[in-house]
């Protein structure tokens, strides 16, 4: 019947009367008004459709984006009829069938009927039967019939029954699918291709809307028909049906009734008016020739469909009937099940913490469900609400009833989140709402349909993990400590913030399983990817310390454990931690540093004793052999030599002593020439031959505040890297000393350094050259380029800690090849220079005296050496080798000494005790005290027990005269 009607334009009054009548006709007698009622109710009451995007006049996209055209009105028409709503959305063609297969689509309003859609697909009977055409551009001469477009490339819409009848009937080898018929006539009309194959009603209505004037169908040859005179294409005639999911029997019968309908009140015929004339040729018949056409049509089948529906007639009224009980028993049934869904449905709601709401344009009304209600605090008891009391609980009204006005007058998207005040409790609530659009038959805004969840409980949930993320970013950061993961089977990785920060690279692509290998130095990969590997095979977590690469190249320490993730027995996953140790492994390295100084410290204070009291009978016996001997004789020279090298080796004891304190000498004036020419003399016995050392210093230089072992120990760090940088083939050092005036240059180059006058110590090799990227890295602690056991890498990092402390500044150039220049600027002070003792042994009018001396020591030399210049001088000295010997004789004779002279580290009874012991009998006794070296006895403790002074050996002639004198009365 539908076929009837796609042709009709103007004077055929008669047809739609006689369909009606015969439609009329056939359903008084196929259903009873109570059972078709009863049947229209079936099934759900809501189903979802789609429209595709763009076929018209069947399909279109209004310009807000919803569907309109033919076959979705007549839908639309159809279900509501049948008692039901429907809503539609836009989507390509071949999804769209796909969806209505898989059941995610009720009914689709426009699908061809085919043998093979048949078996995916049931349909409706036939609403509109339409034939196939070929367009072209105006002047085409080449194409004539369907033989014609053998080899042309042909243009249809992808997935449309055009494209599969060209396919099918092998028409071209040249076949261009397009999304839709907008793109493929646009393409034909700018000159694209040679024709397009589509249905002649699509055809003609894309012509129209594109307004497209070089584009015609081809026309047919002495074809008579009441459609527009075109070139039909056998085998291409569609019956256009409503498609629902195959099985859907229920919906298919109530589509059909539905459409039924629509023929009796002449809804259809009022659709096709509207969609189909405007777009139709002017006809070019006579009315006695439609009727007659017509009647040739309807005739014959009017008489089958009446025999058919008289046979289905009497089987439905027999099915009709026999049901009737069943069916009024299963729609109590199914209110139970209602009221139980409703109820089921509020629980839900509840439990979800989302409702639903309407809000109607016309009557500004807002309709909420009872969790909406809840949501915002109002009374449970009443669904309906002003807009306004709703808005009025909202912190960001304007924002909000901007969007509904955007959502309604502009149809932009309405997703918000938002805070609401509780109308009744003044709660404060954070909420999200989503709402869409509905439109009424003339397209114009009705309804806004909408949802609302309570996400209170979410968003506290998301600050508290936000806070937890925050929290272990910050423990990691503290920490140095990353976090990995390697997906084995997608060959993918993933790192936290914080290994890209221990890697030194910008948050990005991370490095895949078998590439972060690369972030190693060759052994220590080698033994990551070992007890990698082993870990995948055992299921046995591996945790390593190794060194690694920056993407900077800078060397660091790191910890890796790793843990296997399997499923199913195979490992799947690696995940671990990643830490940057460096610091760790520097205090560990500090402490053992610290160990090996203080072993040192521990031996230099061993050796320095017996050494010292060996210098000071070298020193003693030298000084009064000169004294002995005649001003210009060859042995007085001799002497002389002997002397200076004591004194040399007392200040290099002395130097390893201080180097092995804790605590450095208070800083005082030096002169920067004379502590050069110190470190130097003591540099060149260690240096090789092929060395030479070579010291321009300035005179008359002013002074810096230093430490003078602080600033020789910098000095000879500086002079023993240059050293082994000309290691193998020699060399020249050179030293120049001068002062000068911080340029501007260094001072922005430098800006701690303050202007004024410096000393310039520069330090010059012809060593290998340091490499440019190395340059920076040399003050680091524990960087070397040396092979381990050759250094510890401290060298230069204490020499920078030296000359900041001294408020200096460290300047290195250099190029590999051309050696290097260490520049030390250091501040000078307007101070006088630290007063250096002379090395002449002759100090002429030496103090003397006569009173009586008690001198203790366990050395016999010392001991000797001691009296002789004593009782030289006129002083009467009695002797003991150890401090229980003079314990004794003191006791036997308090009141016989004037003054007691004892060396401090003695076996059994040390001087530091004996003094104690001889001053808690004689308070008054003078005592003075004597040591090569000693951590215990320093010249404070000594004075606080009572001690008048701390002598440190070896004693020169005149320190022990003098410091006889100053102690006696």
């Amino acid at each position: 019947m539908a076929q009837t009607q796609c042709v009709v334009k103007a004077g055929i009054t008669s047809l739609p009367t006689i369909l009606r009548t015969f439609i009329v006709l056939l359903w008084c007698l196929a259903s009873p008004p109570a059972a078709y009622a009863d049947h229209l109710a079936e099934g759900p009451t809501h189903l979802q459709s789609a429209s595709e995007l763009d076929y018209p006049p069947f399909a279109i996209v209004k310009p807000d984006g919803t569907a309109d055209g033919f076959s979705v009105e007549l839908l639309q028409a159809a279900v509501e009829a049948a008692g039901k709503t429907i809503s539609f959305k836009i989507g390509p063609w071949h999804e769209l069938k796909e969806e209505l297969a898989t059941g995610i689509l009720d009914v689709l309003p426009l699908v061809s009927y085919s043998k093979e859609r048949h078996k995916i697909y049931d349909f409706t009977a036939p609403y509109l039967r339409m034939n196939g055409t070929v367009f072209v551009r105006k002047n085409t001469t080449d194409i004539k019939s369907i033989a014609d477009l053998k080899g042309k490339e042909v243009l249809v819409m992808k997935g449309d029954t055009a494209h599969e009848y060209v396919v099918q009937e092998n028409l071209t080898d040249k076949i261009f699918p397009t999304v839709s018929y907008d793109e493929a006539f646009q393409r034909l009309a700018q000159g694209q291709h040679d024709a397009v194959v589509v249905q002649q009603l699509v055809g003609l209505q894309m012509l129209k809307k594109l307004h497209i004037d070089n584009v015609v169908a081809v026309a047919s040859k002495g074809i008579g028909t009441l459609k527009p005179v075109a070139l039909r294409l056998d085998g291409f005639e569609q019956n256009f049906c409503f498609a629902v999911k195959e099985g859907n029997h229920e919906l298919l019968s109530q589509l059909n009734e539905g459409l039924a309908v629509l023929y009796l009140n002449g809804t259809y015929e009022a659709l096709y008016k509207k969609w189909f004339w405007p777009i139709l040729p002017p006809l070019e018949h006579s009315l006695w020739q439609i009727i007659k056409e017509l009647l040739f049509i309807l005739v014959p089948l009017l008489l089958i469909l009446s025999l058919l529906v008289m046979w289905y007639l009497k089987r439905l009224v027999s099915q009709k009937t026999m049901h009737l009980e069943e069916e009024i028993k299963r729609r109590k049934r199914i209110e139970i099940s209602l009221e139980e869904a409703n109820a089921n449905y509020i629980k839900a709601q509840a439990i979800g913490r989302v409702g639903n709401w309407t809000y109607d344009i016309a009557t500004n009304t807002f309709l909420g469900s009872a969790e909406t209600r809840r949501i915002f605090g109002f009374d449970s008891h009443s669904s309906s609400l002003s807009l306004e009391a709703v808005e009025a609980c909202i912190r960001e009204r304007d924002r909000v009833h901007q969007a509904l006005i955007d959502l309604i007058e502009k149809g932009t998207s309405y997703n918000l989140e938002f805070e609401i005040i509780t109308q009744n409790t003044a709660q404060v609530r954070a909420v999200k709402a989503r709402a869409e659009l509905s439109y009424n038959s003339l397209g114009k805004p009705q309804v806004v349909n909408g949802i609302l969840q309570d996400i209170t409980e979410q968003k506290l949930v998301a600050e508290a993990l936000q806070e937890s993320e925050r929290f272990l970013r910050e423990v990691g950061a503290i920490a140095r400590i990353g976090g990995w993961e390697h997906d084995l089977i997608a060959r993918t990785a993933r790192w936290t913030e914080e290994t890209f920060k221990i890697v030194e690279m910008e948050a990005g692509p991370v490095p895949g399983p078998d590439e972060h290998l690369s972030y190693y130095p060759a052994e220590d990969r080698a033994i990551l990817e070992k007890e990698y590997r082993q870990a995948m095979k055992t299921g046995k977590k591996f945790d390593l310390e190794l060194q690694g690469n920056t993407s900077k190249g800078r060397l660091i320490w790191v910890r890796v454990i790793g843990h296997p993730v399997f499923n199913d027995g195979k490992c799947v996953k690696m995940r671990g931690t990643f830490q940057d140790i460096t610091d760790k492994k520097r205090m560990l390295e500090n402490m053992l540093q610290s160990q090996r100084l203080e072993s040192i410290g521990v031996l230099a204070g061993g050796i320095s004793h017996d050494f010292n009291n060996i210098l000071s009978a070298i020193l003693g016996f030298t000084e009064l052999a000169l004294e002995n001997e005649s001003a210009n004789s060859q042995l007085r020279d001799d002497l002389q030599e002997i002397y200076a090298a004591g004194r040399r080796a007392k200040e290099l004891v002395q130097q390893i002593l201080t180097f092995s304190r804790e605590k450095y000498q208070t800083p005082c004036p030096l002169s920067v020439p004379v502590i050069v020419n110190d470190a130097v003399r003591l540099l060149r016995a260690t240096f090789p031959a092929t060395i030479s050392m070579v010291i321009d210093a300035e005179e008359n230089v002013r002074p810096v505040l230093a430490d003078p072992i602080q600033l020789q120990q910098a000095i000879m760090n500086i002079c023993t890297n240059a050293c082994q940088a000309m290691e193998g083939k020699g060399g020249a050092l050179t030293i120049k000393v001068q002062e000068t005036v911080a340029s501007e240059s260094l001072l922005e180059e430098q800006p701690h350094l303050s202007p004024g006058a410096y000393i310039a110590l520069k330090i010059q090799d012809t060593g290998i050259g340091i490499m440019a990227e190395r340059l920076g890295l040399i003050f680091d602690p524990y960087f070397t380029t040396k092979h381990l056991g050759d250094g510890t890498g401290l060298g230069l990092a204490v020499t920078y800690g030296i000359v900041r402390e001294m408020r200096g500044a460290i300047i290195v150039e250099s190029e590999p090849g051309q050696g290097s220049i260490f520049t030390v600027f250091l501040p000078v002070v307007d101070q006088e220079l630290r007063e250096i003792p002379s090395a002449d042994p002759e100090t002429p009018c030496l103090p003397g005296g006569t009173e009586r001396i008690l001198i203790v020591d366990d050395e016999l030399p010392i001991l000797k050496l001691t009296s002789r210049v004593l009782e030289e001088h006129g002083y009467t000295v009695t002797t003991a080798e150890n401090g229980v010997v003079a314990l004794e004789k003191f006791k036997n004779d308090p009141q016989a000494y004037d003054l007691v002279i004892s060396d401090v580290s003695m076996p059994t009874l040390s001087g530091d005790q004996l003094a104690k012991a001889m001053l808690t009998i004689r308070p008054d006794l003078p005592i003075l005290l004597a040591s090569g070296y000693s951590k215990t006895v320093t010249e404070e403790t000594a004075l606080q027990d009572g001690v008048k002074g701390l002598l440190q050996k070896p004693v020169s002639e005149e320190s022990l005269l003098r410091a006889v004198r100053q102690v006696l009365p």
